[in-house]
């Protein structure tokens, strides 16, 4: 009887995505895609039953950035709340020594670098101090450069984007922060994208997919691990009562999803940590609705977009994230966070 509802489900689910579900994404504010930009259905051999496939021609904005491409030069500068928080300031020990009630600015400047920068230098295979050193010699610092809008369905956004030149590459970053959380993250080579390049582009996502279905089941546990941290709204962990040491969130997330789909570095125990975190999630909310007289059944379902010089594939558990991919060089390049009021 379960296995029928899952398959009723999910087609419910394939109907509304391939349907109507991308039609008014960012014009409403509560769903992903531009009102026009329909993906068209693509149809591939040999796929899951909760995996779905859509194409995008069109240059389109996606939510959060919808809001940044209409009112750029409108915006004002300003700083998300969680890189002012007695926390965040706790990173900056590295620079300064020493914690104290007023930290300098140019302490909370350089956690702001090096914080993103664990993010870019992981994504751009270069070291965090060349991303440092970078916004150092161009002026160009996260912390300085973040434009706010304000009082949006989702509170005051904060956005970043540079192209910055390390390891002798043009590297463009695009950063997307409510007051207590990243929504999104993008990193990836400038101009990598080209869907000219035909054959590595369909090399690279022949390499996603096969790598979705085989892992499809492995993949919720990052999808719980990504609705966890924006349910707890925690961009760091606490990681060592010794060292008062933090940890990037994200960039165990992105850790997370490479072991996974790549099977990149020893990454078995954070794995077996989130599997257990998964199952420790999904009787939290069992539990939860039975107390409401309500059923909560785990479903966990994919579509992949082909975007314009991208491919995202959503990944749609009890939140939407994204997960932005590139195919001419075969790696994960960012995150969204998709928000439904």
């Amino acid at each position: 009887m379960r296995s029928v509802k899952s398959m009723v489900r999910t087609l419910f689910c394939a109907a509304i995505i391939l349907g109507i579900g991308y039609l008014g994404i960012v014009e409403g504010g509560n769903q992903v895609l531009r009102r026009d930009s329909t993906p068209e259905q693509v149809t591939y051999e040999n796929v899951g039953s909760n995996i779905f496939y859509g194409k995008i021609e069109d240059d389109i904005e996606i939510f959060p950035w919808n809001y940044y491409a209409k009112e750029r030069k409108r915006l004002d500068y300003g700083t998300p709340e969680f890189l002012l928080d007695a926390l965040f300031k706790e990173q900056a020990v590295c620079y300064a020594g020493t914690v104290t009630e007023e930290m300098p600015e140019d302490a909370v400047v350089y956690a702001a670098d090096w914080y993103f920068g664990q993010l870019i230098a992981y994504e751009a295979d270069v070291k965090v101090e060349d991303v440092v050193e970078w916004c150092n010699t161009s002026g160009q610092h996260i912390y300085h450069n973040m434009k706010m809008k304000r009082d949006t369905s989702y509170g005051n956004i904060y956005f970043y984007q540079e192209i910055m030149e390390l390891g002798h590459r043009k590297i463009q970053v695009r950063i997307a922060c409510g007051d207590w959380n990243v929504i999104s993250f993008i990193c990836t080579e400038y101009g990598s994208g080209e869907r000219e390049k035909q054959n590595e582009w369909k090399e690279g996502k022949q390499f996603m997919v096969t790598a979705l279905e085989k892992y499809e089941d492995d993949l919720a546990d990052y999808v719980t691990f990504m609705t966890k941290m924006e349910y707890i709204s925690a961009p760091s962990f606490y990681v060592d009562e010794m060292t008062g040491g933090f940890e990037n969130a994200y960039l165990r997330g992105f850790r997370l999803l490479d072991y996974i789909m790549k099977k990149k570095g020893d990454q078995s125990e954070l794995a077996e940590e989130m599997r257990e975190q998964r199952k420790i999630w999904e009787e939290d909310k069992l539990a939860l609705a039975k107390e409401n007289g309500l059923d909560y059944n785990p479903h966990y379902s994919y579509q992949v977009v082909e975007l314009k010089d991208m491919i995202l594939l959503l990944a749609q558990g009890d939140v939407t994230v994204g997960i932005y991919y590139d195919p001419i060089n075969q790696r994960f390049c960012g995150y969204n966070y998709f928000y439904e009021y």
